[in-house]
């Protein structure tokens, strides 16, 4: 008696009771995919969605169902409360392992209102094969039947939209299921064939096909995630950081056989053009791709490395690692500043940096240009006057004076003149005519400045092979200047 009670109840309400308030549950079953649909896109997911509404024969099934593993009948209220997917979202995503990030992304939208079930719920038992969900998650749902491999895995929350998007049905539940375009195909199989079974058992020989197929798509499963490694390899190649200066080398080398028909043999300092970029916030093969885009030539400019070494340092090409800082230093300077030097309150430490940026400067220069070139850059320019008290202060820097502040700071607030040196020095740098030497100063003081004190052995030998020049120099002006 009480089976055809509650049979009686479900085929009343399947008959009379649903049919009105299906159409409701469509709209809203649209408005929710629509909703997925678009923050998905806004996240950048690859994906694709559908929405149904459950039709008259599917519940009349599902109802049945439960009531025969439940021995209790239902009630049109009960059925009400505790089925929640009369309307479904279906997100099937070419990337399994995004699944897990789905909710984040839904929640962030804040269109929804995620709900927890109660673990005893009816919708729980068949929905989550009896066992509870958490925090309203289901999952690797599965449903159980006599197909073996594989088991039907996905994630499935229950939501319900915010009043503002449909005022009447903001309170009505819908179920969203996510899982992988595959699982998303053997979903719909299977489910049509064995967890519903409206047409009737199957026999062996569907089953063992249908297990066949599903190992199929558990292989093709395995691509799919092999598929996003690959993806993302290659993603990370064309656009991702350069993790060392070789990744740079390399990328730079492809560059200007692509663009200027050369193989590159010496691509200068990659370690100072790596720093710089870190520093304008362009080390990684994107940003630097959009920079480089106004270096490649045109028939206005057929080549613009020569055009660039023409006004850093005629006579000479740049090396493409030094062609390129000038080009960002000269366009990305508002992006540079001292803020170390306005962190350096005492005078003595201030003094100790600025001299470490003026020998830093003298070591990048050898780095950068011929010895010759920016030997005669370091003297030329200015009246005699100028050029006599400049060799005077570089044949000071040339002494063992430098080490000796760098190794004691609090020197400088006992020798004015050194103060005097390291100042004037500065303002000459910071001013210099020599673009070479401008490039090498800025990238001193605003990038890299080099450990001066462990390279001292370095300057040493830069200084001793202009060191001559300047002596016989700085001997010639005080013979012309003595009486």
């Amino acid at each position: 008696m009480g089976a055809k009670k509650g049979t009686s109840v479900i085929d009343t309400f399947v008959e009379s009771e649903y049919p009105p308030i299906r159409s409701n549950y469509k709209l809203l079953a649209e408005k929710v995919e629509e909703v997925c649909k678009r923050a998905l896109h806004k996240a950048d997911i690859p994906h694709f969605t559908s929405s149904r509404v459950k039709d008259k024969e599917r519940l009349r099934a599902k109802l049945e169902k439960i009531q025969e593993r439940r021995r209790v009948e239902w009630t049109p209220e009960e059925i009400l409360k505790n089925v929640f997917d009369f309307a479904g979202v279906r997100i099937a995503l070419y990337r399994p392992e995004q699944k897990s990030d789905i909710r984040q992304i839904l929640e962030k939208d804040c269109r929804f209102t995620f709900h927890d079930p109660d673990t005893k719920t009816f919708g729980d038992e068949v929905e989550n094969g009896g066992k509870a969900s958490v925090n309203g998650e289901f999952h690797h749902h599965r449903v159980h039947n006599k197909i073996s491999t594989p088991k039907y895995e996905a994630i499935h929350y229950i939501v319900s939209l915010h009043p503002e998007d449909l005022q009447d049905l903001h309170s009505y539940p819908v179920e969203v299921q996510v899982m992988s375009v595959l699982q998303s195909s053997w979903a719909q199989i299977q489910h049509d064939l064995t967890y519903k079974q409206l047409s009737g058992h199957l026999s062996k020989a569907e089953e063992t096909t249908l297990e066949s197929l599903g190992r199929v798509m558990t292989l093709g499963e395995s691509f799919l995630y092999q598929l996003s490694i690959i993806q993302d390899e290659r993603k990370l190649k064309a656009t991702g950081p350069f993790k060392n200066v070789y990744e740079l080398g390399n990328f730079l080398w492809d560059w200007f056989v692509e663009n200027y028909g050369m193989e590159v043999e010496d691509l200068g300092p990659l370690s100072a053009l790596k720093a710089l970029l870190e520093k304008t916030k362009l080390n990684n093969r994107k940003e630097l791709s959009e920079v480089l885009t106004s270096l490649i030539p045109t028939s206005k400019n057929p080549r613009p490395i020569e055009r660039a070494s023409a006004r850093v340092c005629p006579g000479m090409e740049l090396r493409p690692a030094v062609f390129i800082m000038n080009h960002i230093i000269t366009t990305h300077d508002d992006e540079l500043n001292e803020e170390w030097r306005e962190s350096l309150h005492r005078e003595e430490m201030r003094s100790q940096a600025m001299l470490e940026v003026i020998m830093s400067t003298i070591l990048w220069l050898f780095d950068f240009f011929p010895l010759p070139f920016w030997e005669l850059a370091l003297k030329s320019g200015g009246s005699p006057h100028q050029q006599e008290v400049r060799i005077e202060r570089l044949s000071w820097l040339a002494s063992t004076r430098p080490g000796e502040l760098m190794d004691s700071p609090a020197d400088f607030l006992t020798n004015p003149e050194d103060r005097d040196n390291v100042n004037e020095l500065w303002n000459w740098f910071n001013g210099h005519h020599s673009r070479a030497v401008q490039l090498a100063f800025r990238i001193s003081k605003y990038v890299i400045v080099r450990d001066v004190v462990r390279e001292s052995c370095l300057f040493d030998r830069v200084f001793s092979r202009m060191g001559q020049t300047l002596r016989n120099d700085f001997q010639s002006n005080n013979g012309r200047s003595s009486p």
